[in-house]
């Protein structure tokens, strides 16, 4: 009687493999580039038609393989990237399974030309559903041509479920953007129908790649970030906060030159731009670390996109802690402007539109050269202000660094002290107020207009914070104290909301039952306001649907705090008033947005406002 185990056919078994490695037609490109990379290609080439259902070609100029290596690199788990099991925790390249190449030629017709630099003639392999049809000796350059035809072909479920044309083309565009990205040094030239729609100049300047991805209005408005030490080097550019994005797809993190996705990163980024942006945007974030390859491992998931670190806590610092700094001093003032800086990054983004593809002709090369002088100037003046950006914790050496981040780490309230208060606003002057909403100012750069609800919102939170890091709050006595009724499940909230509103400088006492009486209220905070302030905070959590830290509680509440108690749009100040609006606010670490990210003012440069009265 046979058994009900048996071993698959290899025919079989590839088709499986391809099936947890080529996912769509840009895991293919992805596969097929790494390994060109890895291969010590500077010059990279990537033909695509019909969005990768019919053709994909990667054309490269690396180390190229011999007749052996190129016949073994067909065999499923064949690889020179590592010898022994101990390889798997000090891996250096991006691809090192051995699983991509046999995995593809599975469900396509491949063919390869390849040649090393001390052969006379190359190799042509011609492989149909994983079997090798056909090889024979060509005239060819050095370096590796594969090209993957017909994909799919041979597991028609998986065709089926490939998405339209569009959206595939779209990954693929994504998939070389990050790996122009994270190899700035190497050209990469992507081509769709014979058309080009991406090219990279090589130069290992990363400010041109982003201006080839998200175009030049964006480039202008991100800023250098640097950290150096023995264990982890991060550089890369971040976006100033005005031009966030509504997705997390713009957050584009690189580990030894690796595309990842890291919660851990993408909390340090969040967190190091809270209360710079308003719910649901995200910043525009390219970071690139350099870390021992022994202190993370990539060996996690098929497509090596999950990447685990050794010492995640330091990661997080070292994350949030260079963004923070960055963010410092820079004047993050919205302009407004005849078309905003999200309208034009996304002009570029159109043409993952399939159907713009396809109408992109030679006025495409007409535009860049347009934008090439603009584009060495901006590269420029960044790659200067780069140069002469030292983060605080290369100055002052690794292990000065490691204990001012245990401190940060042991209470991280104390961070807006840290700031040192370097962030400025320009010289403004009182013009007056519309609306019973907004302040009207000018300077020699212009006309302000302040936001007085969200303006005195800031004040407010950098008091509170300040004032509990600090353990300063001024209590003011109540003649007659306050009593707060609850139900027996608010209650329950209270006792962990109680210990919060005790550290901002409320003093409150048992009454017995379900009763308290507040007998001591922070200075700043009117005694009118008391109650619905304490009923909204209750209910913010009894509402809320997901588990928060305490930390996460008291920032919350902190900012509900500063918001119940601010001025509000309609209420009438005067000019002493409005003035000390001004003043209090240029005083605050970060003057630019309220805590919940919305900006406090917005400027009219003069040039905008001559332009639009039609005097230039």
């Amino acid at each position: 009687m046979n058994g009900k185990i048996h071993i698959l056919e290899e025919t079989v078994a590839n088709k499986i493999a391809a099936g947890e490695v080529v996912e769509r037609p840009a895991a293919v490109v992805k596969e097929l580039v790494e390994n060109s990379i890895d291969a010590g290609a500077n010059k990279i080439g990537i033909e695509i038609e019909e969005s990768g259902a019919k053709l994909i070609k990667v054309i490269d100029n690396g180390s190229g393989m011999n007749k052996s290596d190129a016949v073994l690199s067909l065999e499923r788990h064949a690889t020179s990237k590592i010898l022994e099991a101990d390889d798997l925790f000090k891996i250096t390249t991006l691809g090192f399974r051995g699983e991509a190449v046999p995995s593809i030629a599975a469900v396509s017709t491949l063919e390869m030309t390849t040649k090393t630099a001390n052969q006379l003639a190359g190799t042509y392999l011609r492989v149909v559903g994983g079997e090798i049809k056909e090889i024979r000796e060509v005239g060819c350059p050095v370096g590796t041509s594969i090209a993957i035809h017909n994909l799919f072909f041979n597991t028609p479920a998986r065709l089926k479920y490939l998405k339209s044309p569009s959206t595939e083309m779209g990954h693929i565009l994504d998939m070389v953007n990050h790996l122009s990205l994270a190899h700035p040094q190497i050209s990469f030239c992507l081509t769709h129908n014979s058309r080009q729609i991406f090219f990279s100049p090589g130069t290992a300047n990363l400010l041109e790649v982003i201006v080839n991805i998200y175009g030049t209005e964006t480039a202008k408005e991100m800023l250098p970030v640097k950290f150096g030490s023995s264990r982890v080097r991060l550089t890369g550019f971040i976006g100033k906060p005005n031009i966030a994005r509504s997705s997390r797809s713009y957050m584009n993190f690189f580990v030894n030159g690796r595309f990842i996705r890291s919660r851990v990163i993408g909390r340090a980024v969040e967190d190091a731009y809270k209360s710079l942006l308003p719910v649901r945007k995200y910043p525009i974030v390219i970071l690139n670390f350099e870390i021992d390859p022994e202190e993370i491992d990539v060996n996690v998931h098929p497509t090596k996109t999950e990447v685990r670190f050794s010492d995640e806590r330091d990661i997080y610092l070292i994350t949030q802690q260079s963004i923070s700094q960055a963010l410092r001093g820079v004047q993050l003032i919205p302009r407004i402007e005849k078309k905003s800086l999200e309208e034009k990054s996304k002009d570029k983004e159109t043409l993952v539109n399939l159907s713009l593809l396809e109408k992109v002709d030679n006025s495409t090369e007409n535009l860049e050269k347009s934008l090439a002088e603009e584009t060495e100037r901006l590269v420029s003046r960044v790659k200067e202000e780069s140069t002469s950006y030292q983060s605080p914790y290369e100055i002052k050496g690794e292990e000065v660094y490691r204990r001012e981040v245990t401190d940060i780490s042991r209470e991280t309230d104390k961070l807006e002290e840290v700031n040192n208060h370097v962030a400025q606003l320009p010289e403004m002057e009182v013009v007056g107020q519309i609306h019973n909403t907004f302040i009207i100012t000018q300077s020699p750069e212009g006309m302000f207009i302040l936001d007085q609800h969200a303006a005195h919102e800031r004040i407010l939170y950098e008091k509170i914070k300040s004032a509990k890091a600090q353990g300063k709050s001024t209590i003011q006595a109540l003649l007659i104290p306050i009593s707060l009724e609850l139900t027996p499940k608010e209650k329950v909230i209270w006792e962990e909301l109680r210990p919060i509103l005790l550290e901002v400088g409320f003093e409150i006492e048992d009454f017995g039952g379900n009763t308290y009486l507040i007998r001591g209220i922070p200075t700043f905070v009117n005694n009118q306001n008391v109650l619905p302030f304490i009923k909204e905070i209750i209910d913010d959590f009894l509402n809320s649907t997901q588990k928060k830290m305490p930390g996460e509680w008291r920032e919350k509440t902190i900012i509900t705090m500063s918001c119940r108690l601010a001025i509000k749009a309609g209420d009438s100040l005067d000019n002493s008033e409005t003035k000390g609006l001004l003043k209090s606010l240029a005083l605050t670490n970060n003057p630019y947005t309220c805590p919940h990210g919305r900006p406090t003012l917005i400027r009219f440069s003069l040039r905008e406002l001559e332009e639009n009265f039609k005097r230039r």
